[in-house]
């Protein structure tokens, strides 16, 4: 295998599922009947928290929206972002892997900042989402370790 290069389009299933869970936690908060004050401070950050993430990850309209990843075959990451930037990156061991659901972790080399690129099936092409899939389960995990391993040593 070569490595893998995937196109991230817009999800409905993830803007849905960023809607659903911000409103079930607006739920919880008018269910605890705080003081209003708090109640409002909430809805407020829950409000600019669903706009952000729809924007960026659903409908990925930001400028920092991935729309691409690159995994190489020497074990190197990259992503591309709307903007244009193409910031070379390190997976992190803390990447999560289903059928239904990936988030791959990443560390970003010149930020030394962690990025989340979160991908549902509607992202992408099924192909391309298997051969991520199975990439991150064989050899991601062993790139991730080595990485690791490196740090600390």
């Amino acid at each position: 295998m070569n490595g893998v290069l995937l196109s991230i389009t817009p999800s409905r299933s993830l803007a849905w599922i960023l809607v659903v869970a911000h409103v079930a936690a607006g739920a919880c908060v008018v269910a605890l009947h705080p003081p209003r004050w708090i109640a409002l401070t909430a809805g407020t950050v829950l409000l600019s928290s669903v706009v952000f993430h729809l924007l960026r990850d659903a409908l990925r309209r930001l400028p920092d929206s991935v729309t691409t990843l690159q995994a190489r075959k020497d074990g190197s990451y990259r992503l591309t972002l709307r903007n244009g930037e193409s910031p070379a990156c390190r997976l992190l061991g803390s990447s999560f892997v289903t059928p239904w659901l990936t988030i791959v972790n990443v560390e970003l080399a010149e930020e030394r900042s962690t990025r989340h690129v979160v991908i549902v099936p509607d992202a992408v092409s099924a192909g391309d989402f298997r051969r991520l899939r199975v990439w991150l389960r064989w050899k991601g995990a062993a790139h991730a370790a080595e990485a690791a391993g490196a740090e600390e040593g």
